[in-house]
């Protein structure tokens, strides 16, 4: 059994130790009595969901002191999906990403893409309009689209101004919307968005683009971790 914990922003140090060597023990007596061998960034996504399972139902409510902004990733509500994008610019080149996970947590689908010269306004809103349009190819109609670039949040949410380097993707935007039961965009910071980061870095060692289903590589794990059972942080926070 889990230390039991009162901790607000998440399981303890201890607690997430014993989930991990757990799973790696259940990986290690599956291959040795069962001949299954899985993925070991298995372990570490098993370990995760169980953690903030436990977490719901043991931990209070996050405190807020005052002058602090607690900056957590959340998985949307029930018979949702949540996007999260992002756009890296190193030099002139640029690489998209996205990662699409369920109300659990559970990763759904990623894809990091390499996508040549443009601006990183340019990348973050392809971003968004590829991760919008594999949600919708997969049938999902209860979508939250989540970034950091305020900007581009504000322009599909019609509060700002478009520029004409984004009139387009945002045009497209709106017509994938249509295809949605609901749908809303919501501006995060960025220290909500760290896997959705790793995995736009990706795409600058890709040719083109790469898609994971119900997965993340192992490269993104922290990350990926560090949102589903990680503690609530500061802004400027770095992974």
């Amino acid at each position: 059994m889990l230390p039991h914990t009162k901790a607000p922003d998440g399981p303890s140090v201890l607690s997430k130790a014993l989930l991990l060597c757990w799973q790696i023990w259940e990986a290690r007596n599956n291959c040795v009595f069962k001949d299954i061998v899985l993925h070991p960034a298995r372990a570490l996504l098993v370990a995760g969901r169980i953690g903030l399972d436990y977490w719901k139902i043991n931990s209070c409510p996050p405190l807020k002191p005052n002058g602090f902004i607690n900056i957590k990733w959340k998985p949307p509500s029930l018979d949702w999906i949540k996007v999260n994008f992002d756009g890296s610019v190193r030099g002139n080149l640029a690489a998209t990403g996205f990662v699409i996970r369920d109300w659990n947590g559970n990763v759904r689908l990623a894809s990091a893409k390499n996508s040549g010269q443009m601006s990183i306004t340019v990348a973050e809103c392809l971003a968004l309009r590829d991760g919008l349009a594999h949600a919708i190819h997969n049938g999902w109609r209860k979508i939250l689209v989540e970034g950091d670039s305020k900007l581009i949040i504000d322009c599909v949410n019609n509060v700002a101004s478009v520029p004409w380097s984004i009139s387009l993707l945002v045009q497209d935007i709106r017509v994938l919307s249509s295809f949605c039961e609901e749908i809303a965009f919501q501006h995060i910071f960025r220290e909500a968005n760290f896997t959705a980061d790793a995995v736009a870095s990706l795409g600058h060692n890709l040719a083109p683009s790469w898609l994971w289903d119900r997965g993340l590589p192992l490269s993104c794990s922290v990350p990926f971790y560090f949102d589903l059972v990680g503690p609530s942080c500061p802004h400027g926070f770095r992974l």
